[in-house]
């Protein structure tokens, strides 16, 4: 699970593309944190970014496959993914009907 959430610089979409256009983004990883999974950037200085939602704040997806829609739209094709902590909605869908 990602933390430390509030210490890194929250971006919109279009400032990710720009940035990735400029060579700037060195890494992109889809995590998990507590509301759902997020975009974290490494940019080529070390630090990090977030990709923000629309009306401010960071952006929660609650599926997979919307996070990479996102860094697609963006113009990142590769990122990596760390979301050992995280139930896909089908499986948890399943583990409350067995319960």
């Amino acid at each position: 699970m990602i933390e430390g959430l509030e210490s890194k610089e929250i971006i919109g979409l279009a400032v990710l593309r720009e940035e990735h256009e400029a060579g700037v983004i060195k890494a992109a990883t889809i995590g998990v944190a507590e509301k759902g999974l997020i975009i974290v950037l490494e940019l080529a200085d070390g630090k990090e970014q977030v990709l923000g939602a629309f009306r401010g704040g960071v952006r929660y997806f609650r599926s997979f496959d919307g996070a990479a829609g996102a860094l697609r739209q963006a113009g990142i094709v590769q990122w990596d993914a760390d979301v050992a902590d995280w139930v896909p909605r089908t499986l948890r869908r399943g583990e409350k009907k067995q319960a």
